[in-house]
């Protein structure tokens, strides 16, 4: 059996498991993955279940599907198996329930940069420059005041120790400023900003009672307080920002892990779009047969 037979059957059983269909995304979100989300999903239903694995990519994408998930499903559920970071962390942030695995993990939202990281080292956040300025802003405090209380303790006066100890300051550290432009900067800012406005349009429309309860501060944390990228956000840490997140339930626990060892063994440049139809209990079918006039119900997808 295939990779992506397994996937295809770990999904079947999960999705019969919950009895409603199941749409597995696992790609890089780019404007072909709207594309594609968009061709296989159906043009409205009560309930979806989402599976959701991707290392992000353009948030702008990120917003649009899960824009397109809420607009068409009356209820949205995601299970996050493995890892699901940066601009993907904001479909979760869309879903009226949250499920993570045991292996299941969020990202941070802080925008990436092609002008920042290297080869060694993949992390490109654009908190970086904001983050050396900072940095420096306290070093040069720092030895600002260590060197006037050295100087006044040597006898000097108050008014020139520190004259003197801000320009040492002032030459030392000129240097590194120079090499943190404002345009630079100003870019990395904004690229946050997009991730955070985008954050907040979220949960306003698709968690009111979380975004009255605690959203700015949860949205904050994503953008802001976090020291890399790649940080590991589980079901812990979710519980301790306020967003709520559960365990798979026992009959969910094995198809998931299952679905979880099938991605897995997927290349990381893979893209697996599919929605899986389970049965229709005989009651949930007899009103979608009704509701489309249809003498039987049709089947969401192969």
């Amino acid at each position: 059996m295939s990779e992506t037979e397994l996937v295809r059957d770990a999904a079947r059983r999960l999705s019969e498991v919950r009895t409603r269909p199941l749409l597995v995304l696992t790609a890089q979100l780019l404007p072909p993955t709207v594309r594609m989300v968009r061709e296989v999903l159906p043009r409205h239903g009560r309930h979806l279940d989402l599976v959701l694995r991707s290392p992000g990519g353009c948030v702008c994408c990120a917003y649009v599907v899960a824009r397109e998930l809420r607009r068409r499903f009356e209820r949205v559920e995601v299970f996050v198996p493995l890892a699901t970071k940066s601009a993907a962390t904001l479909i979760a942030l869309a879903a009226d329930e949250l499920v993570l695995g045991d292996l299941g993990e969020l990202g941070p939202l802080d925008a990436q940069s092609d002008n920042l990281g290297t080869d060694s080292d993949p992390d490109r956040s654009c908190l970086k420059l904001s983050e050396a300025l900072a940095l420096l802003k306290g070093y040069a405090g720092d030895a600002c005041e260590e060197l006037a209380r050295s100087l006044t303790q040597n006898g000097i006066r108050g008014d020139d120790a520190y004259r003197a100890a801000t320009e040492f300051a002032g030459k030392i550290c000129q240097p590194l400023y120079g090499q943190l432009t404002p345009q630079a900067l100003g870019e990395s800012m904004r690229n946050n900003q997009v991730g955070v406005a985008y954050a907040d349009r979220i949960l306003r429309r698709y968690r009111p009672e979380l975004y009255a309860q605690n959203g700015p501060k949860i949205i904050e944390r994503l953008a802001w307080e976090y020291p890399t990228h790649r940080f590991v956000i589980d079901r812990e840490e979710l519980e301790e920002m306020g967003v709520p997140a559960r365990a798979p339930t026992a009959a969910e626990a094995l198809p998931l892990e299952e679905l979880a060892n099938a991605l897995a063994g997927l290349p990381d440049d893979a893209v697996f779009i599919e929605v899986i139809a389970a049965p229709m209990p005989a009651a949930e079918a007899t009103v979608a047969a009704n509701e489309s006039g249809a003498q039987r119900p049709r089947a969401l997808a192969a």
